[in-house]
């Protein structure tokens, strides 16, 4: 996949290493009192990184971030819910949620793949 398709689609290519990265956290079998901690810091992470990304709008996938992560951390506050469920409902959030940023805020490269100027933004 060339470089214009990955900038086309930012918010889904973020959310895509977030669910890859949340993943890998659960496959190391970290204790379940710190599990949420990890994940509520790369979800944050992975809002930032897609605010960063896209051209306008960017304030929607930074508070989405912030949102998937505070629910992990209410998790890690005393919450009682499994990891898997956790990490479940995150996806869906994610999933729903990259696919509304998606429709509203602007990639760096427009369809035909002439990059944006961030003067147009």
């Amino acid at each position: 996949m060339s470089a214009v398709k990955l900038s086309r689609d930012p918010a889904v290519v973020v959310e895509a290493l977030v669910a890859s990265g949340l993943g890998v956290l659960l496959l190391f079998g970290l204790p379940d009192s710190v599990e949420p901690y990890y994940s509520a810091v790369i979800l944050a992470i992975g809002g930032l990184l897609t605010a960063a990304w896209v051209k306008k709008e960017k304030v929607l996938p930074a508070v989405v971030g912030f949102i998937k992560a505070v629910f992990a951390l209410v998790v890690g506050l005393g919450v009682a819910v499994d990891p898997n469920v956790e990490v479940g409902v995150i996806m869906v959030i994610s999933a729903l949620a990259t696919f509304f940023v998606r429709t509203q805020a602007t990639a760096p490269v427009t369809v035909d793949g002439v990059v944006l100027s961030s003067r147009s933004a």
